[in-house]
């Protein structure tokens, strides 16, 4: 699957270069730097395995996401379209977040699992 990042204003976010089908592996994760505890920018993959990716720092949270981490692979939960932002469900996802934040969407406060951030 081809990807991107894109750089604004001082902020990174991950895109397709061309479209994506429900289930298709859009990306694999390969840790750089690998952890017990999560930071910022890691990516829980599984219980106590946090990987620091040179992409994956960039994928972005939303409650109503494009993608699910299964393992290492970012997984589409639809079929996706040319330059759609790759995003997933931070509080699906992390067990614990290095730092609390609120949900530009929703609003909601994240603080890591099992609260989904949803309405």
């Amino acid at each position: 699957m081809s990807i991107y990042v894109k750089k604004e204003l001082g902020f990174g976010s991950v895109h397709l270069s061309k479209e994506a089908l429900r289930g298709d592996v859009v990306y694999i994760l390969s840790g750089l730097k690998i952890s017990e505890t999560p930071t910022r920018t890691s990516i829980r993959v599984s219980k106590n395995i946090h990987v620091e990716d040179e992409i994956g720092i960039y994928i972005n949270h939303s409650c109503d996401p494009s993608c699910e981490i299964s393992g290492y692979e970012i997984i589409a939960l639809r079929d996706m379209e040319p330059l759609e932002e790759i995003t997933f469900d931070y509080s699906l996802n992390e067990g614990d977040l290095s730092s609390e934040f609120v949900c530009n969407k929703c609003k909601k406060l994240l603080t890591g699992s099992p609260a989904p951030c949803r309405k």
